[in-house]
């Protein structure tokens, strides 16, 4: 995985244009980016108006960190990200829950990123839509 403290530039730059070329303009200021193992390595300014907690409050955590349940289906956005998929990146409306017990509904655009054709990570690109009361159950999405 990355170390949080010795961020390879080259990593963290490429994992932004990452983030930047799959954002479709539906994914706003927050910007979260993680290793392989979820493990956040990068949060912008944009997550910390967001989410309430600062860069480093979060670097090295699990993403998990950040209550999420995914409104499409019962999962969290870590099962989402480790279940395969074949996209550049998924669209994906979330419940989350802030550091100060707000609850929110986001789309998130979550991106992975290689280096050498190995997975070294994940970009999560976020924009709040709404507050919410709390987390509302799924409903299955209608295509």
């Amino acid at each position: 995985g990355i170390s949080p403290d010795a961020l390879d530039e080259e990593i963290y730059a490429k994992a932004l244009r990452v983030a930047a070329s799959n954002r479709h303009g539906t994914s706003g200021p927050a910007v979260v980016v993680t290793d392989s193992d979820l493990r956040i390595v990068a949060w912008n300014d944009g997550a910390r108006t967001i989410y309430g907690y600062t860069q480093v409050e979060m670097l090295g955590k699990s993403l998990a960190k950040i209550p999420s349940k995914v409104l499409s289906s019962d999962r969290s956005l870590e099962e989402v990200a480790k279940a395969p998929w074949q996209d550049k990146c998924l669209q994906i409306t979330c419940n989350q829950e802030t550091r100060h017990s707000k609850h929110i509904e986001t789309i998130l655009t979550l991106s992975r990123f290689y280096m050498d054709g190995i997975l070294a990570g994940y970009t999560v690109a976020c924009k709040e839509i709404k507050e919410t009361s709390a987390p509302r159950e799924s409903k299955p999405m209608m295509r």
